[in-house]
C-alpha cells in the first residue's frame, strides 16, 4: 500500500497517487526533485511514498516535515549537492519555544516544573538544559538531554505545572543557570532500500539529516562518495540505523558515516558495514543545547578507515 508512487517512464519522471491520478510530472534527470517533493508533500501523515527502483538525479534537498515512509525498492539517488548542510533528504519535526524552569530539576529525578505547558504533550519529546559551565575542550557546549514526557499535572496554586518524564535525569539543571525546557513535536520517518551516491568522497556533501524525530529508522541503504556527513542525527529519540553499507566519506576534518549530535537519545546502530570513512560513527556536540545519551552500537563491521571507527 502507498499514498504516492514515483517512477521513471521513458524520458519522464512521474508521481501518482494510490488510484493512479498524476500528482506531478516532468523531464527525468531535470525535474526529479520537483516531482519527488510533490509526492512527499501530498502524502498523509503516516503514509508511504514508493519508488520503482530507477535512478534519480538529486539537485536540491528533499524536505520532509510530516511522518512518513520512503520505500526505495533499490532506487538510486545520484546527488549533485556538494554544499555544507545541504543534504539529499532533510526530515525535521517542530521545536517550540523554550520554557524557563520554575524549580531546579534534580539529578536522578523525573520531574521538571514550568508555568506554561502549551505545546507540551504526553509521549512527545522535551529537551532539558541549562547554561552550566563545562571544562576544558567542551567549554562551549551547553549541557542538556532529550526525554519523553510521561504526564502533565494540573497547575498548583502558584500556577506551576509538574512535567513527569519516563526516565531519570542524568544531571541537575539549575534555575540560577537559566534552566530551560524545549517542547518538541517530532515526526517519525522510515527510509529503506535506497542507494545514495554523492559527488565525491572528499566533498562537502551530506546524505540524510534527521532532526527532531522520534522512532525513525534508516534500513538497508547504501551510501558512497558523500564526503562530509552520510548521516546526521540531531535532537532525535529512538533512531535505528541498520543493515546499511556506508563508504567513501573522507572529507578532511569531517568524513562521518553516522554523526550523532546534540540531544539524541536511545539511538541503535546495528549490523552496518563501514568502509573508508574518516569517522565511521561519532557522537559529538556543538555550542547549542544538549548532548547524546544511551547510544547502542552492535554487530557493525569496519574496513579501511582513515580516522576513528568509533569516537
Amino acid at each position: 500500500a502507498y499514498d504516492a508512487m514515483v517512477y521513471i517512464e521513458g524520458t519522464s519522471v512521474i508521481a501518482v497517487d494510490s488510484i493512479g491520478k498524476v500528482i506531478a510530472s516532468g523531464t527525468a534527470g531535470t525535474d526529479d526533485v520537483t516531482v519527488i517533493q510533490a509526492a512527499v508533500d501530498v502524502t498523509r501523515n503516516g503514509g508511504t511514498v514508493l519508488f520503482d527502483g530507477s535512478e534519480y538525479t538529486i539537485d536540491a534537498t528533499i524536505n520532509i516535515t510530516t511522518s512518513l515512509a520512503l520505500r526505495g525498492n533499490g532506487s538510486t539517488f545520484n546527488s549533485l549537492l556538494s554544499t555544507e548542510q545541504t543534504p539529499i533528504i532533510f526530515a525535521t519535526g517542530t521545536p517550540h519555544g523554550d520554557r524557563i524552569l520554575s524549580v531546579d530539576a534534580a539529578k536522578g529525578g523525573r520531574t521538571i516544573y514550568v508555568t506554561d505547558v502549551s505545546d507540551i504533550r504526553e509521549n512527545q519529546l522535551i529537551l532539558v538544559y541549562d547554561y552550566s559551565d563545562w571544562p576544558g575542550y567542551f567549554a562551549t557546549n551547553i549541557p542538556g538531554e532529550l526525554h519523553r514526557v510521561r504526564s502533565i499535572s494540573e497547575a498548583d496554586d502558584d500556577g506551576i505545572y509538574t512535567i513527569t518524564l519516563y526516565e531519570s535525569l542524568y544531571r541537575s539543571y539549575l534555575v540560577e543557570k537559566t534552566a530551560r525546557a524545549r517542547p518538541i513535536s517530532p515526526i517519525q520517518v522510515e527510509i529503506s532500500d535506497f542507494k545514495f551516491i554523492g559527488p565525491g568522497e572528499a566533498t562537502d556533501a551530506w546524505g540524510i539529516w534527521l532532526d527532531y524525530t522520534d522512532n525513525s529508522s534508516i534500513k538497508n541503504c547504501e551510501y558512497s562518495k558523500i564526503g562530509s556527513y552520510a548521516n546526521t542525527i540531531t535532537y532525535s529519540f529512538g533512531t535505528n540505523i541498520s543493515e546499511c553499507n556506508i563508504s567513501n566519506s573522507i572529507k578532511s576534518g569531517l568524513g562521518y558515516g553516522i554523526a550523532l549530535e546534540n540531544g539524541c537519545a536511545h539511538v541503535h546502530i546495528d549490523n552496518n558495514t563501514f568502509r573508508r570513512c574518516r569517522h565511521a560513527i561519532t557522537q559529538s556536540g556543538a555550542p547549542v543545547p544538549g548532548q547524546c545519551r544511551d547510544t547502542f552500537i552492535t554487530n557493525n563491521v569496519f574496513y579501511d578507515g582513515t580516522g576513528d571507527s568509533i569516537d
